[in-house]
């Protein structure tokens, strides 16, 4: 029962999260910065 009430936290959050990027739509060089420093991070990973 407390891992059902933890998932569900843990959902709401992220869906709270995505509500919020969702509206900083206004500010794109971050996203796009945050984007980027990803496909770094992905790339690092694959050539390990």
């Amino acid at each position: 029962m407390f891992t059902l009430l933890a998932v569900g936290a843990l959902f709401g959050a992220l869906f709270i999260w995505l509500f919020r990027v969702g509206r900083v739509i206004s500010a794109p060089p971050v996203i796009i910065q945050t984007v980027t420093n990803n496909e770094i991070m992905f790339s690092l990973l694959g050539y390990t």
